[in-house]
This record gives structure tokens, C-alpha cells and sequence, in this order.
């Protein structure tokens, strides 16, 4: 069986661990002595180049070839510094977030946090910041009779069968079976 790579199916723009693990967020910066900030700035130096790593082999991570554990020696990092990693870049949207913003400010800058770590079109990430619809199905209305037969609405053939049809024929609905 030849290797298969897989995508997070909640579009998580990291590479998919072997097993399902929690990543937390880490600490507040206040709680943290000298040696654990430096190692959080080594951990987002990783997340950044983990990234970079994504960004430039694309074409490479999609031909079905790379497994989790060759994904970690290409980029000469073990799996705890690799959750590390990840667990500093959720942090980030969390430090984006002020105390006593306005919503609106808070739910701005926590869209700029994910954007900036997925990549989504300009046109979405517009209709996104504006809070715009980006499609008019949910704006749309089905109506479904479910009424007994005789009281249900009945939908008029195409005037192409109509114009077919006998002219003194009744049978001008379709049928919805």
C-alpha cells in the first residue's frame, strides 16, 4: 500500500498528527520565567518556519508521497517541539484579543489571526471582515407541500410540451413523483 497523506478534515493548515491529540493554547507570558519565554520565542520561530515549510512544497505535500514522520525529519524537528509549535500559533489569536474591545474589534483581530495561518481567497476574507453572504442560497425559501394530494400545488409543464400537446388535453402538470 503506498503512502497516503492526510488533510485534517477541519481544514487545519498543519500537517495531520499520526494520532489524535488536544492542543492547548499556552500560558499567559506573565506566568512564565526567562527560560520558558525564550523557549515560546524558539516555538514560534518553529511555527514559522513549519509554515514556510507548507508554503514552498505544496506541490510536493500533495503528490501522496510524504507520511507524518518523513514530514518531521524534512523539516529537522521532533514531535514534541512540533505540537510546541502549533500549541504557540494558537496562542497567538488568543494574545490578539484585548480585555474590554469592543466585539466587533475582538472578532477582527481574531480573523486576522486565522487568516493569516489559511488560505482562503481576497474576495472571501472581504466578504468575511464586512459580513457580507457569500452565497444567496441562505437567503432562499423551498417550499415542500406535504398536504394531501388533491389540495397540492401543481407545477405547469415547459411550454415546449405544452405547445405538443392535443388542444383540448387537460393533462397540463407535471408530474412530481
Amino acid at each position: 500500500m503506498r503512502h497516503v497523506v492526510k488533510v485534517c478534515r477541519f481544514g487545519i493548515p498543519f500537517f495531520p498528527l499520526d494520532k489524535t491529540r488536544v492542543i492547548h493554547p499556552f500560558v499567559e507570558d506573565d506566568e512564565l520565567n526567562d527560560t520558558e519565554l525564550e523557549l515560546k520565542e524558539q516555538y514560534k520561530a518553529d511555527g514559522k518556519k513549519i509554515r514556510k515549510y507548507l508554503d514552498e512544497n505544496v506541490t510536493t505535500l500533495q503528490s501522496l508521497t510524504t507520511n507524518f514522520d518523513e514530514f518531521l525529519a524534512e523539516i529537522n524537528m521532533n514531535l514534541d517541539d512540533y505540537l510546541k509549535a502549533i500549541q504557540t500559533s494558537i496562542s497567538s489569536s488568543k494574545e490578539s484579543v484585548e480585555e474590554g474591545s469592543p466585539t466587533k474589534t475582538i472578532l477582527r483581530n481574531l480573523t486576522s489571526k486565522f487568516y493569516n495561518v489559511n488560505e482562503v481567497s481576497v474576495q472571501e476574507a472581504a466578504y468575511n471582515l464586512l459580513q457580507l453572504r457569500m452565497v444567496e442560497t441562505s437567503l432562499k425559501t423551498i417550499y415542500v407541500s406535504t398536504g394531501p394530494e388533491t389540495f397540492r400545488s401543481r407545477i405547469l409543464k415547459p411550454k415546449i410540451e405544452l405547445a405538443k400537446l392535443h388542444p383540448e388535453s387537460s393533462d397540463i402538470c407535471q408530474r412530481l413523483d
